[in-house]
C-alpha cells in the first residue's frame, strides 16, 4: 500500500504541478488583458483570470506537498497521509476559489485522497504487525505483578525527580537471550527499556513475560506503552489521541489486574479522560477565539467596505471627466456586489461611454475634412441627445456638412463642364485629323489609280503616319522605280517586311481601298492592286480566280508585274505549266531575262535547240555558269548551232571562271579536240 501511495502521489504531483503552473500563468495574462480592456467586461475577465491564477497556485502547492508526502509513504511515516490530506484540502480550496471553473482540481483531489488512504493503510499495517503483540499462556503469580505495577502507577501520580540519563549509553539494539529470568525481572527490564526508548527490546522482553504469564496486567500495559511509543505512563496519557479505556491492551490489563492495581489503572484512565476533556475545552476555547477573531475581521471588512462605498457615493456626484469616471468605475468594480454597487457601476459605465462618445465627436468635428466623416459625427451627436452642449455641436456639424456639400456640388459641376469641353476639343481635333488623313489617302489613291505616279508619291508622303498605313505602302511599291525615285526601294522593302513578318493589319484598310478602286478598273494600277489584294486575301478574302482576272487585265496591257504574278500563280499555285509557259513567253518577248532563261530551258528540254540557242546567246554574256556551260555543250555537240570546238572552249572557260567544276573538265576535252 505504501508503494502504491508513493507512485500515485508522485505522478499526480508532477502532472498537477505542470498544469497548475500553466494555469497560474494564464490567470496572470487574463488579469492583464482585463485591466487593459477596462469596463465591466474587462473587470470580469480580470476577476476570472485572478481566480484561475490563484487556483493554479494552490494546485502547485498541493503538488509539492503531495510529492513530499508520497516520499514519506515508503518508510511508512504518519506524516505521509497527513501531508497528502493537506494536498486534498488545497485542491478543494482551488475548486472553491475558481467557483468550479478549474475542473481538473477534482481529479487531483481524488488522486490525493486515494494516495492518503493507501499511506494510512500502510502505516496501520506497520503498527499492528509488531511481533511484541504475540501472546502465549504462561503462569505468573499475582503478588509479583501487583508489586511491580503498583510501583509503576505510583510513579505516574506521585512522580519522583527524574534520574539523569547516561549520555554514554550504548544505543545499539542488543538482543540478549532471555533465558532463566523470572517474569518480574523481565517486566522490570522491559520498563527500563521503555524509559530509554528501546521499544524493540522492551517488546521482546514483554513478549517473553507474556509467554510465562499471559494474565499479568503489567505485561499488557507495557505492551500498550510499547505500541504507543511512550517512555512512561504520563507520556502515554498526554500523547494518546483517544480515551485510554478504549485501548484493547488497556482493557486486558484492567481485566487481569488485582483491586489495588485496577484502582490505579482506573485513576490513570480518569487522568486520560481529564486530559482529553482539557484538550476538548482548550480546542473549544480556541475555536471560540478564532470565531471571535473572524467576526472582528468581518466587522472590519464591512466597515472598510462601507467607507469605500461612501467615498464612491461622494465621487459619484463630482466625477465628470474621462479620467475621473474611469477611476470611479474601477473603484466600483472592486467593491461589487456590495449593496447597490452593480447599479452604480452600470450608471458610471453609461456616463463613461457617453463622455467617451462626446469627446470623440468633439475631436472628429475639429478634424473632419470630408462628407462621410461629418455624417458620422452628426450620427454620434444625435445619439448623445442633449448631453452637455451636444446640440450646439450638432448644429455646427450640420452647418459644416451643408457648406461642404454645396462646395462639392459646385466642384462636380465644374468638373463636368471641363470634361465635356475636353471631350468636345479632343473629338474635334481627332475628327479633323481623321478627315485630313482620309482626304489625303483618297487623293493618293486617286492619283495612283489614274497613273499620276509622281502626284501619288508626293500625296502618300504628305499623309501623316504613312509608314503605318500598309495600303499606301503597298500602292507605293507598285509605282515604277523611274517615276518614284530613290524612295521606291525603301518603301517597297517595308511592304515586303510587313508580308514576310506576318504583321496583322486591319482588313478595313484594304476593304476601303478595294471599294475605292472599283471606278478605276479601266486603268492598270487598279487591276494590279485588286489582283494582288485578292491573291493575298486582304480585305475581301482570298480569291485566286478574281486575282487571275484582274492580273490578266493589267498583263494584257503590258504590265510586267502582272505578267510575273500570273506566271507565279500558274506555276506554283495552280501547277498549270502550259499557261505558265504562255506568260513566260510574253515576258521573254518583253525582254525579261528570267523569263527568257526559263523559256530557253523549256525549249532545250523539248529538243528545240535552235530556239533555245537563240535565247541562250542573248543571255550568255551576263548569264550564270550553268547557262554558259550549256552553250559550250551546244557548240561542242552542234545543237542549234554549227559545231565549233573553239566556241565551245570559250564558253567552257567562262563557266570555269565562275567556279563551275564540270566546265573545267569540259574545257580540257574541248581544247584537246580543237588541237587535234
Amino acid at each position: 500500500m505504501n508503494i502504491a501511495s508513493f507512485i500515485i502521489s508522485l505522478l499526480t504531483g508532477l502532472i498537477s504541478f505542470l498544469q497548475g503552473g500553466c494555469a497560474t500563468g494564464i490567470g496572470a495574462i487574463g488579469s492583464g488583458i482585463g485591466g487593459r480592456v477596462g469596463g465591466y467586461e474587462g473587470a470580469r475577465i480580470a476577476r476570472e483570470g485572478a481566480s484561475i491564477g490563484d487556483a493554479g497556485f494552490l494546485v502547485v502547492l498541493a503538488a509539492l506537498i503531495g510529492i513530499i508526502g508520497g516520499s514519506f509513504a515508503l518508510p511508512r511515516k504518519k506524516a505521509s497521509y497527513i501531508l497528502l490530506s493537506i494536498s486534498v484540502f488545497f485542491c478543494f480550496l482551488a475548486l472553491a476559489i475558481s467557483e468550479g471553473a478549474y475542473k481538473d482540481a477534482w481529479v487531483w483531489m481524488f488522486a490525493y485522497v486515494i494516495a492518503a488512504v493507501c499511506a494510512y493503510a500502510g502505516c496501520e499495517y506497520n503498527q499492528s504487525g509488531i511481533k511484541v503483540l504475540n501472546v502465549s499462556d504462561s503462569p505468573v503469580t499475582s503478588n509479583q505483578a501487583s508489586t511491580n505495577i503498583t510501583e509503576t502507577v505510583k510513579n505516574i501520580f506521585n512522580p519522583s525527580p527524574a534520574q539523569p540519563v547516561n549520555q554514554n549509553l550504548n544505543t545499539e539494539k542488543v538482543y540478549e537471550p532471555v533465558i532463566g529470568l523470572e517474569t518480574n525481572a523481565l517486566i522490570k527490564r522491559a520498563f527500563l527499556f521503555l524509559e530509554d526508548g528501546e521499544f524493540d527490546n522492551a517488546g521482546r522482553y514483554l513478549n517473553q513475560a507474556l509467554n510465562q504469564d499471559a494474565e499479568d496486567a503489567r505485561v499488557h500495559f507495557g505492551q500498550l506503552m510499547c505500541v504507543r511509543k511512550a517512555h512512561n505512563p504520563l507520556e502515554l496519557v498526554n500523547n494518546l489521541p483517544t480515551l485510554l479505556e478504549n485501548e484493547k491492551l488497556f482493557q486486558r490489563a484492567l481485566r487481569f489486574a488485582d483491586d489495588d492495581y485496577k484502582k490505579q489503572l482506573e485513576e490513570l484512565a480518569q487522568a486520560s479522560r481529564d486530559k482529553l476533556e482539557q484538550k476538548r475545552l482548550a480546542e473549544e476555547a480556541e475555536r471560540e477565539r478564532q470565531l471571535a477573531e473572524q467576526e472582528r475581521k468581518r466587522a472590519e471588512q464591512e466597515a472598510e467596505k462601507e467607507r469605500r462605498y461612501q467615498e464612491i457615493l461622494a465621487l459619484r456626484e463630482k466625477a465628470t471627466s474621462m479620467n475621473e469616471l474611469n477611476a470611479l468605475r474601477w473603484r466600483v468594480s472592486n467593491l461589487r456586489p456590495y449593496k447597490d454597487t452593480e447599479q452604480i457601476y452600470n450608471e458610471v459605465n453609461e456616463a463613461y461611454e457617453l463622455e467617451d462618445k462626446y469627446q470623440k465627436a468633439q475631436r472628429e468635428l475639429q478634424n473632419a475634412s470630408g462628407i462621410v466623416n461629418l455624417q458620422n459625427v452628426i450620427k454620434t451627436l444625435e445619439e448623445l441627445d442633449d448631453y452637455k452642449d451636444s446640440e450646439k455641436l450638432l448644429e455646427e456639424a450640420q452647418s459644416k456638412l451643408e457648406a461642404l456639400e454645396e462646395h462639392s456640388r459646385k466642384m462636380r459641376k465644374r468638373t463636368l463642364i471641363v470634361f465635356v469641353l475636353a471631350v468636345i476639343a479632343a473629338g474635334s481635333y481627332f475628327g479633323w485629323q481623321w478627315y485630313q488623313n482620309k482626304t489625303a489617302r483618297e487623293n493618293a489613291m486617286t492619283a495612283f489609280f489614274e497613273e499620276r505616279y509622281e502626284e501619288a508619291f508626293d500625296a502618300i508622303n504628305a499623309v501623316p503616319s504613312s509608314a503605318d498605313n500598309p495600303v499606301l505602302l503597298n500602292i507605293l511599291a507598285y509605282i515604277d522605280y523611274d517615276k518614284s525615285g530613290s524612295n521606291y526601294e525603301k518603301l517597297g522593302n517595308e511592304v515586303e517586311n510587313l508580308i514576310k513578318n506576318n504583321v496583322v493589319v486591319s482588313e478595313k484598310y484594304y476593304s476601303d481601298a478595294l471599294r475605292f478602286s472599283e471606278k478605276y478598273l479601266s486603268k492598270i494600277p487598279a487591276n494590279k492592286f485588286q489582283g494582288d489584294v485578292y491573291l493575298r486575301g486582304l480585305g475581301a478574302g482570298k480569291d485566286v480566280n478574281k486575282s487571275i482576272e484582274r492580273f490578266k487585265a493589267a498583263a494584257e496591257s503590258g504590265d510586267v508585274y502582272s505578267q510575273e504574278a500570273l506566271v507565279k500563280i500558274y506555276d506554283t499555285i495552280l501547277n498549270d505549266q502550259q499557261s505558265a509557259m504562255q506568260w513566260y513567253q510574253k515576258l521573254a518577248e518583253n525582254g525579261n531575262a528570267n523569263a527568257q532563261l526559263k523559256v530557253a530551258d523549256m525549249l532545250y528540254d523539248k529538243g528545240d535547240y535552235n530556239g533555245a540557242a537563240e535565247l541562250y546567246l542573248k543571255l550568255g554574256e551576263n548569264g550564270s555558269a550553268v547557262l554558259q556551260n550549256r552553250l559550250g555543250d551546244m557548240y561542242y555537240k552542234g545543237q542549234g548551232v554549227k559545231r565549233n570546238y573553239s566556241e565551245a572552249a570559250k564558253w567552257y572557260e567562262k563557266a570555269a571562271n565562275q567556279g563551275f567544276e564540270y566546265a573545267q573538265d569540259n574545257l580540257v576535252v574541248a581544247q584537246n579536240d580543237f588541237l587535234s
